[in-house]
């Protein structure tokens, strides 16, 4: 009976008509929601349930618990899943630190969600400038320390950033680079206990964010969708293109002739970044209006004292550092005069931008720069398929040297005189010796 049972059940659900509930996936089926269990007196799991006491006991307890309405068993509530912060503004003094975190879900990530060693300072007073807020930051420079650089914002470029813009509307903002974590973390605590003070007004600062996070708040907010960001080429070009532009009011510095190569050389990056096999270098850097007579170890020293100079923290690499020559044209010792322009590269992107900070646009006088003849400092135009075919060589380079030392010592080991490896040759060859050390 039971085989004919199971044939018909199997000729059934074959044609369709018979589904088994153990053939269903565990997933698809309707899952109930599980109630909260509660610790009453009577099951053993009670803290207060003790066997060896009467029931007379358990009651009196009982009663007493529900006299006092504090001392009840409380129901527990299903925790919710906990939505991530929308602002970093209202993190604890924990996650004010200044560096680079990752946020995000299992669909990706939003990158660089804090700007390292920069801090953002809202509520300034409409009249406010570079000077004021220099001297409202100095006034506690043993915490915060030196101020690299300001850059001031009108309210509607920075409003994403703000929490109640309607407050502090007609006021101004500003970007302030600092020298570390340290200092990021000490002018932030100090605004929270209103103690400094720029134009008669007490500002909040909070570390920066970067635009890409900004984004995904600005969407949390109005309740949309969330488009989790991952920095591209394109994206990564026209970030390295503005950090290596000057602001327009510091262009009253600059020579005309300056002027005149800053824009040539920008327009020619934009060009050649047409192509798609070309892209910018976050760690090689072109520097330009080099004096003739600087080497190429003087220029090696000067980028590495930019770094140093820009962040004491930093231990710059120097990967490779060349000045170019012109072999038609020679100087009085004989040898190629420099075409001005040279070539450096360092192993990590963040001393490749201290040494831009420090050095684009800034006369070294020690160097042999001049006010009308500024170092022009840019990232390096790189392509893809030279790169390629670079690494390729490098293989190729790599895997006949191993084959070489192979054979080098196959040939070796041949020769009558070689050391001999293996104690089977050392027996044939030399078994005296070998009888000697066994002490035979």
């Amino acid at each position: 009976e039971k085989r004919l049972k199971r044939k018909t059940e199997e000729q059934l659900q074959r044609k369709g008509k018979v589904i088994r509930l153990e053939t269903i996936p565990q997933r698809l089926l309707p899952q109930t929601p599980k109630k909260p269990k509660l610790n009453t007196p009577e099951s053993p799991k009670s803290p207060r349930f003790n066997p060896t006491k009467s029931p007379e006991s358990h009651q009196l307890n009982s009663s007493k618990s529900n006299l006092n309405p504090s001392k009840s068993p409380k129901i527990p509530e299903p925790k919710s899943p906990k939505s991530p912060k929308s602002h970093p503004d209202r993190d604890k003094d924990s996650n004010v630190d200044g560096s680079d975190k990752m946020a995000g879900g299992s669909g990706g990530h939003v990158a660089f969600q804090f700007v390292p060693c920069c801090v953002f300072v809202r509520g300034l007073p409409s009249y406010a400038n570079e000077k004021m807020i220099r001297e409202g930051l100095s006034a506690y420079g043993k915490h915060i320390g030196r101020i690299r650089k300001i850059l001031i914002t009108r309210l509607s470029k920075s409003r994403m950033v703000t929490n109640t813009p309607e407050d502090i509307e007609g006021g101004l903002s500003a970007f302030v680079y600092l020298d570390d974590k340290v200092s990021v973390q000490a002018a932030v605590r100090l605004s929270r206990r209103k103690k400094i003070v720029i134009g008669g007004s007490q500002p909040a600062i909070f570390p920066a964010i970067s635009k890409d996070f900004m984004r995904f708040i600005n969407a949390k907010r109005e309740g949309g969708k969330i488009d989790y960001i991952r920095e591209t080429l394109p994206m990564r070009n026209n970030r390295l293109i503005r950090e290596m532009t000057i602001p327009p009011d510091r262009e009253r510095l600059m020579s005309t002739s300056d002027q005149i190569k800053r824009k040539h050389s920008l327009d020619s990056i934009r060009l050649a970044l047409l192509d798609k096999s070309k892209h910018l270098s976050d760690c090689r850097l072109v520097v330009r209006n080099i004096p003739r007579s600087l080497a190429t170890k003087e220029f090696k020293k000067m980028c590495r004292d930019a770094c140093i100079l820009w962040s004491e923290h930093s231990n710059p690499r120097i990967l490779h550092a060349k000045i170019l020559t012109d072999k038609k044209r020679v100087d009085s010792k004989g040898q190629a005069r420099s075409r001005g322009v040279g070539f450096i590269q360092f192993d990590a992107y963040q001393d490749a931008v201290n040494c831009l900070r420090c050095l684009n646009n800034h006369p070294n006088p020690g160097y042999g720069f001049t006010s009308r003849a500024r170092p022009i400092v840019e990232f390096a135009v790189e392509d893809g398929r030279v790169i390629a075919t670079r690494g390729r060589k490098i293989y190729e380079k790599r895997k006949m040297k191993i084959m070489l030392e192979e054979k080098d010592m196959k040939y070796k080991n041949t020769l009558s005189g070689a050391p001999l490896s293996g104690v089977f040759d050392r027996a044939v060859r030399e078994p005296e010796k070998l009888f000697e050390e066994m002490g035979i």
